[in-house]
């Protein structure tokens, strides 16, 4: 066993000091009256723990009835994915549990039996920290996911929480676009790195046999940390990924061996992190103005990503056709920032874009708090709201 430490690959590409933007074209605002009092989340969050659980349900449907009939830029995007030939709205499967590598078959000279770490357990909270830059907490609550593994769009669990609708439309998130972005992701895939996805995505495990529940060998790779690698998930990627160069190594391992295979094995995962986390994060962007990134992206990103989208007229399938392959990575980010710098119109055009984003996630908020109010969820004012309990009839139940 040894331990392996996996570098940061993202470059320092960002768009700082480019020219000022354009302003956003103006939007029409929600509505003509004077400016509406400030719902604190806090406030917003006990008002929807305190209906009844018919009605956090139907707070879900009258959200998805009214902002069906928006005219915002976001709602056009979404629009546009449920329109694509072979989209199938929710009929999806359930997400299966990552398995982690056999002990008795890919190190057979020491089996030590791995044991399941539960997500809440300390130990895994701890691991997940140290592994942030692969596992960012995001402000979007998924409920759909692409699975790398399988080529496919699977459901989580509890993707049919009503609080998890409620959270993510405070965030300025509608309904679905979680299940949307998963849809773009799997567009920009071509399928061409499932083998090496399948690998890396075993459940990565410690010497001790400890084998840690939604970490997998690709989020502790990727966080560029330095993480234990146990003989048998060395053996079982090798052995995955190498064919009958695999051959002759067996655990335990020799000291003398880690220099030949592991450079070989981060081979493999550079060439599936710089295509799987590009087209994460570029299907991120696609409908949200400012996303949490994984794979080492960061807020400097965001304007590239925007253009990306921009050149491509939000079009997934133009955008997949696009998407760069590892060897063209670098390449690929320098030019998007290259061209936001020498063309100030296309600039202007990708900031415009993140800012419409912004302002149709604030309207999601906007008529989410107009919906409670409708509902009686919700009295008219913050000050009403701490006085107590809205009062008069309400639209029927």
């Amino acid at each position: 066993m040894s331990r392996l430490r996996i570098w940061s690959l993202v470059a320092a590409l960002t768009t700082a000091g480019l020219a000022a933007p354009a302003e956003a074209a103006p939007l029409a605002p929600v509505c003509q009256e004077s400016a509406a009092p400030e719902w604190t989340d806090e406030q917003l969050w006990r008002a929807f723990e305190a209906a009844e659980p018919r009605k956090q349900s139907g707070l879900v449907d009258y959200m998805r009835l009214d902002l069906g009939y928006s005219e915002s830029f976001q709602r056009g995007l979404l629009n546009y994915v449920w329109s694509i030939p072979g989209i199938a709205r929710g009929q999806y499967p359930a997400a299966a549990a990552p398995g982690w590598y056999d002990p008795e078959v890919t190190a057979p000279g020491q089996p030590i039996a791995r044991k399941l770490v539960p997500a809440d357990d300390k130990r895994n909270l701890t691991q997940r920290k140290r592994f942030g830059r692969s596992l960012p907490a995001r402000s979007i609550r998924s409920g759909w996911a692409y699975d790398w593994t399988v080529s496919g769009i699977v459901r989580l669990p509890g993707e049919d929480d009503p609080a998890r609708f409620f959270a993510n439309a405070l965030a300025g998130f509608p309904p679905e676009l979680d299940l949307a972005e998963a849809i773009v992701t799997s567009i920009l895939d071509d399928g061409s790195r499932s083998a090496a996805a399948i690998a890396f995505g075993h459940l990565y495990t410690d010497r001790n046999g400890g084998a840690y529940q939604g970490i997998t060998l690709y989020d502790a790779w990727d966080s560029g940390n330095q993480i234990e690698m146990p003989d048998v998930d060395t053996l079982g990627l090798a052995g995955d990924l190498l064919g009958e160069l695999r051959r002759g190594w067996v655990a335990p391992m020799a000291e003398r061996q880690h220099p030949i295979l592991y450079p070989l094995l981060e081979e493999r995962f550079v060439d599936l992190q710089r295509y799987r986390s590009v087209r994460e994060a570029i299907a991120r962007t696609h409908l949200s103005s400012s996303p949490t990134y994984s794979g080492g992206y960061t807020p400097g990103n965001l304007e590239s990503f925007h253009a990306f989208w921009e050149r491509h007229a939000s079009d997934p399938n133009a955008a997949a056709e696009q998407a760069p392959e590892p060897e063209a990575w670098t390449s690929f980010l320098t030019e998007l920032v290259e061209s936001l710098s020498e063309d100030p119109v296309f600039l202007a055009k990708s900031r415009n874009r993140r800012a419409v984003l912004t302002e149709d996630e604030a309207f999601v908020r906007k008529r989410l708090i107009a919906l409670m109010q409708d509902m009686r969820i919700l009295p008219a004012t913050p000050e009403e709201f701490e006085a107590g309990p809205a009062q008069g009839p309400g639209v029927p139940d």
